[in-house]
């Protein structure tokens, strides 16, 4: 018995120093940081190694940066003090400091199967990794750090009291000539006192460009710029009666028989017109020569010597051969009282059109004198029965001047505006022959009854393309003009409560999205966006054909991942292509114009933007002032897409209006969510990031330095040392300084770490000293002072006088 209990105390010690053994180990290996396999520290070097952001702070966590500071599909987030990877890895392009799991954390087993006794079963850290108990030999466990309790759910999403201030939303004059390579602009900051109208669609623009056209009288003018004009034989309003007494060329020469003098820049085409037709054949797209002929044949025989001044120019003055010539306008009327339209609308088929799909009655009349001339196949005809979706704004006052200057500056351009192909060349004629036109007075104009602030903006790309290839630059803006991209910039920044976007694009633009991931950041409460998407469906946008699907993507997934309840993607239901270009922000401000979002727009192509904030203000559905232009535009556009009344948006709180086009959508909806799913099926893993421009944003010869770029104070170079020492005589010091550039972004108020000025010893030599003469009066000479007094007989003194140093 005795030697029994002496072999059970022998093994229960051994067994009690193996338990103490694996206690160490066990504690030794036990941390409050994730566990991480070693092939996942590899890969995390490896990662490093090849340039890719390690996203250490909140920022690059959430924009999840690359080296070439893209958004990319690593679907990383910032929790607390780190940066998590809680998504799927499906295009794994950045790293994250601490990847973990999808699901909650939990306590697994490392070698599952493993026959040994104890289980996993524990709710924390600590216990996960400490021992079960004290005699048991426990499995072996590891904690997994999961996703979904990694952070608290982000509260819901509040409206406050919008910016109502115009200035607060416009480019200021310094914003503008930083915009412009720090050249002026010939265009005011922004001007008050227009009376602006929102046009939903092309029907009514055409609508509106015939009448103002109409009233346009002897010596008045009319000036149309355009991606692609015509043809003559363009049914204005293909549903009346004769469709063919509404003709494009009609109205056009008709004007010119009254005496307006009729002026139009229209793109050489390249991809619908032009040069196409050589390679295809006879193309009835031959637009732009057919508004240069009928205008060249009925100016001579105009009444008046203003509309003799009559010319047309087939415009070729563009970037690159991939740019184009984008700005979409017209302008009419008397010079002191003049009316514009800008907006995304083109005069030519399809853009018309945005809802008569939805009348029986029509649909005859519109496939004859719509789709039929613009076909060339099959697929073209059914993409024709669609319809469009465009928006644009007509304006009367001084901001319809500044929409004349921009177009009288291209007019005065010297370089002559296209040099290939021959027909257009030899079309064009003599460039040097044209008229010149007066300059607008803004100031000028007829007083109108609005109160619509305004603020027109362009992209003018730094230098086109001469005739041998040479850089050129544009004589108006010699540097550049990105004012488009800089304006909708500031706006972002400005926005507090939602920003509605329509874009027929929406590809990668970094600009855009950093200030846009700033404003959700900082607490915007919704972005609502409608996009034709990237993808092989009957309103796509065609992208996916050059695997630009990626591109759509990247631009928008983040927003959904790291702002979930707060950001909607949406596609139309009813097969309409989105083609406008549309930002509306707070009820406030209000945006369209030419410029999609593609870099190319805001860099490489010339387009013309104009926006909008009604200052007359109206009570919000939220219980604040909104303008009364800006909700109004809201609500006819919500109203159409999702087929409730106008006037429940009227109402409607920001937060019911939102949910009818996503969550709350009524039965006659023509819109629904495009969720991350649909987004990331045209997505392929290495797939190019279109849209990022080649040029213009990176030229060295065209300075561009965004004024709301996120950038930290920084310190400029040192200046030379001073040549002047302190000390006239003896030890002194010299200086030189430096100054700090302000912050941007979210470095607003943050100075520059470290000194301004520096100083160094300089010596001028001992100071002079100078024994006075004996004397009654206390004086030294000029430019000394006394240091030592000597009194002699009857009072009289010397000085010893020390040079002033």
């Amino acid at each position: 018995m005795n030697l029994f209990l002496i072999a059970v105390n022998r093994v229960f010690s051994l067994l009690i120093i193996f338990v103490a053994a694996y206690s160490v180990n066990a504690v030794a290996n036990s941390s409050d940081t994730p566990i991480l396999d070693t092939s996942d520290v590899a890969e995390n070097e490896s990662l490093r190694t090849t340039g890719q952001s390690y996203c250490d702070d909140k920022k690059s966590c959430a924009l999840c940066v690359d080296s070439t500071s893209q958004w990319i599909g690593s679907e990383c987030h910032w929790c607390g003090d780190r940066c998590l990877s809680t998504f799927d890895m499906a295009l794994p392009d950045a790293a994250c400091d601490a990847p973990v799991s999808p699901g909650p954390s939990r306590c697994v087993e490392k070698n599952v199967g493993a026959f040994l006794p104890g289980h996993c079963d524990y709710n924390d850290k600590t216990a996960c990794n400490a021992l079960s108990n004290f005699l048991q030999l426990r499995r072996d466990c590891k904690w997994i750090d999961g996703g979904e309790d990694q952070c608290p759910a982000p509260s819901g999403p509040s409206v406050s009291k919008p910016e109502l201030d115009a200035a607060k939303w416009f480019l200021t004059q310094k914003e503008i000539k930083s915009a412009r390579g720090s050249r002026g602009t010939g265009l005011s900051v922004f001007t008050r006192g227009n009376d602006a109208s929102f046009v939903p669609d092309g029907k009514e623009w055409m609508g509106r460009w015939v009448h103002d056209l109409g009233a346009a009288g002897s010596g008045d003018v009319t000036l149309l710029s355009g991606w692609l004009n015509g043809p003559m034989d363009l049914p204005m309003d293909p549903i009346a009666v004769d469709p063919s007494e509404t003709h494009f060329g009609k109205y056009w020469a008709e004007a010119i028989g009254r005496g307006v003098r009729a002026s139009a820049l229209t793109w050489r085409n390249l991809v619908e017109d032009g040069p196409l037709r050589s390679i295809l054949g006879d193309d009835p797209r031959n637009f732009a020569e057919g508004l240069l002929k009928l205008t060249a044949e009925s100016a001579p025989s105009s009444p008046s010597a203003d509309g003799k001044k009559s010319r047309v120019f087939i415009d070729g003055r563009q970037y690159n051969l991939k740019s184009s010539m984008h700005q979409k306008f017209y302008v009419t009327g008397p010079m002191k009282e003049l009316s514009a339209m800008v907006g995304g609308i083109d005069l030519t088929y399809k853009r018309w059109d945005e809802y008569l799909k939805d009348d029986p009655a029509v649909a005859s009349k519109r496939h004859e004198f719509v789709v039929i001339p613009y076909i060339n196949s099959e697929n073209d005809a059914q993409s024709g029965e669609r319809g469009w979706i465009d928006r644009a704004v007509h304006v009367v006052g001084p901001a319809a001047a500044h929409v004349y200057n921009v177009f009288s500056q291209r007019w005065a351009d010297p370089e002559v505006p296209a040099h290939f192909p021959p027909s257009v060349v030899e079309a064009n004629g003599n460039y040097e022959s044209r008229e010149q036109m007066v300059h607008a007075d803004p100031n000028n104009q007829r007083a109108t009854s609005g109160q619509h602030a305004v603020q027109i903006t362009r992209t003018v790309p730094c230098r086109m393309n001469g005739w041998l290839g040479q850089a050129v630059r544009f004589p108006f803006a010699p540097k550049g003009d990105y004012t488009i991209l800089e304006g909708l910039l500031k706006a972002i920044g400005t926005a507090r409560n939602y920003i509605y976007i329509e874009d027929q694009y929406g590809l990668v633009v970094h600009a855009i999205q950093d200030a846009i991931h700033r404003a959700l950041d900082r607490g915007l409460a919704h972005l609502v966006v409608l996009l034709a998407p990237a993808l092989n469906q009957e309103n796509g946008n065609e992208l996916w054909k050059i695997d630009c699907s990626t591109s759509q993507y990247k631009m928008w997934s983040p927003f959904l991942e790291l702002f979930p309840g707060r950001v909607t993607i949406l596609q139309r239901t009813d097969g309409r292509l989105v083609h406008s270009k549309v930002w509306l922000m707070d009820d406030v401000y209000f945006n369209t114009g030419s410029a999609n979002i593609i870099e190319r727009s805001y860099f490489e192509d010339q387009e013309l933007n104009i926006a909008v904030v009604d200052e007359e203000l109206v009570d919000g559905p939220d219980n604040f002032a909104v303008g009364k232009f800006n909700l109004e535009t809201r609500a006819r556009m919500w109203a159409e897409m999702s087929g409730k009344p106008q006037n429940y948006y009227m109402t409607a709180t920001l937060a019911d209006a939102v949910a009818t086009l996503s969550t709350n959508m009524p039965s006659g909806s023509r819109v629904r969510g495009l969720s991350m799913a649909e987004l990331k099926a045209g997505a392929k893993k290495g797939q190019k990031t279109c849209g990022i421009a080649s040029g213009s944003s990176a030229d060295e010869a065209c300075p561009y330095e965004s004024s709301f770029d996120d950038r930290a104070a920084a310190w400029g170079p040192w200046g030379p040392w001073g040549t002047t020492c302190s000390k006239k005589c003896g030890s002194g010091v010299v200086t030189r300084s430096r100054s700090c550039s302000s912050g941007q972004g979210t470095y607003v108020g943050k100075g520059c770490i470290g000194i301004a000025v520096q100083k160094k010893a300089c010596d001028n030599g001992a100071c002079t000293l100078i024994w006075t003469e004996w004397q009654w009066s206390y004086e030294c000479p000029s430019g000394t002072r006394v240091i030592k007094t000597k009194w002699g007989r009857w009072g009289k003194r010397r000085y010893l006088c020390k040079q002033n140093a």
